[in-house]
């Protein structure tokens, strides 16, 4: 049986935040979950350049094993394009179909490095074109709706299924019950909410129904950016990091917990270079939050949070250490940079190293999905119902017919019994017939 890997890239994650976390969900005795992977290892973040990453760059490290220069999406460090995990699948595994899911919107740096090529990653309306150009994801999840807008309609001339919002909202089950190719926009705005600002975990509830959809299909690579870990960091804000990095840790769990699943986790790099500085004896009176549901384990969050002390050396990235993990492919001691991921990945699956400049083929218009093994096209259904509606049309008119020439021998029969002009009462729903000075 094939493996299906779903690779986790938790932006922004330093051991601190880690530990923060672990801290607050699970006490000092306890360990977070990314702890029971069978491999767990510190890999360093850098550019090419050897200086601090951008999530452009670390993306594309990951995507690709191919450290490239800040700014870069799917590219080199002179803009030449970049074989991505995605395109590789494609090309070497038909057999599997590949998804890309986020909590930003997916033209943002770290989903993008595994759909697009560009050299400019604040250039939106170029993201989305190249998307179009060289994405052959089967399955696209992310939020900003207001960026892909644009691309609706060529979106779907590509047979993505494309779903808005809107439809997102009111049914919390569409990804289930949509088919695949699709594309989900989860909210106009560019991210979805942190998760301490909702009830449940829309991240975690989103990638079960996208592992259920993949996994009818057959074995699948499904990349996964826990996105909002970096954000909290550039704020400063322990609230956004630590809870977000807590929806991170539980996504792990689940994941350990399916079957026939092997897991990667990484982090493009650490942002916010926080320490704990906080008198954690405070906690002792605080309980746990799995003690609680919803809105009250929120609280009890938040109560733990204040009692780290959390301090920040910056709001940008650091040059921290961040952790690689792996679970379901036995021990693992060399990986050492985050480019070592793909490398990681592509030896599992063939024995051989990645050629990051070979597969970037450009898409032909419309026709990207035609030969999926999964694929049915929407014009053969059109044709198929085409074809009913003919052969239906038919038989009610041989029937109409028919019926009409029954009518007129029954009349002519009458006729000829009832001549003298004498009047015919024929009975039915709609009308009486009279008929006068009938002659031969």
């Amino acid at each position: 049986m094939l493996p299906s890997i779903v690779l986790v890239i938790v932006d922004g994650m330093g051991p601190t935040t880690m530990e923060a976390a672990r801290i607050v969900e699970y006490g000092n005795s306890n360990s977070s979950f990314i702890n029971f992977f069978e491999s767990v290892r510190p890999v360093s973040t850098q550019n090419i350049d050897n200086n601090l990453t951008d999530s452009a760059a670390g993306g594309t490290a990951i995507s690709t094993g191919y450290r490239t220069a800040n700014g870069r999406l799917g590219m080199d460090e002179n803009g030449v394009s970049l074989q991505n995990m995605v395109e590789y699948m494609r090309v070497n595994h038909p057999e599997y179909v590949t998804g890309v899911i986020s909590k930003v919107y997916s033209g943002h740096a770290t989903p993008a490095a595994f759909l697009v090529h560009s050299g400019d990653r604040q250039n939106s309306g170029n993201i989305y074109q190249s998307m179009l150009d060289y994405s052959k994801a089967d399955l696209i999840v992310g939020a900003g709706y207001e960026h892909a807008k644009p691309f609706e309609s060529k979106f779907k001339a590509q047979k993505y299924n494309f779903i808005t919002p809107t439809a997102f909202k009111n049914n919390k089950n569409i990804i289930n019950e949509t088919s695949l190719p699709l594309i989900t926009t989860m909210d106009d705005s560019e991210y979805i909410p942190f998760f301490m600002d909702e009830p449940e975990s829309t991240l975690i509830r989103v990638v079960r129904q996208s592992i259920n959809r993949l996994n009818q299909t057959g074995p699948f690579f499904l990349m996964v950016e826990c996105s909002l870990v970096d954000f909290g960091g550039h704020e400063n804000n322990g609230t956004k990091m630590v809870g977000d990095m807590i929806e991170a840790d539980m996504l792990l769990r689940e994941l350990m917990e399916m079957k026939d699943l092997k897991t990667v986790v990484v982090a493009d790099h650490e942002t916010g270079g926080v320490t704990i500085t906080g008198d954690l004896k405070g906690l002792d009176g605080i309980p746990l939050p799995r003690e609680a549901n919803g809105t009250e384990a929120h609280i009890i969050r938040q109560k733990r949070i204040d009692q780290l002390g959390l301090k920040y050396s910056t709001g940008k990235h650091s040059n921290s250490f961040v952790t690689f993990g792996a679970h379901g492919f036995g021990p693992v001691n060399w990986v050492k940079t985050t480019s070592d991921v793909r490398r990681f990945i592509n030896l599992y699956l063939d024995g051989v190293e990645p050629t990051p400049y070979d597969g970037c083929v450009k898409n032909e218009a419309e026709n990207i999905f035609k030969n999926r093994f999964y694929y049915k096209p929407e014009e053969e259904g059109k044709k198929h119902n085409k074809n009913g509606r003919i052969v239906l049309g038919i038989v009610v008119g041989i029937a109409c017919v028919l019926a009409a020439v029954g009518i007129v021998a029954l009349v002519y029969a009458l006729i000829k019994r009832n001549r003298k002009g004498k009047f015919i009462k024929m009975e039915d729903t709609r009308q009486t017939l009279q008929i006068t000075n009938i002659h031969e």
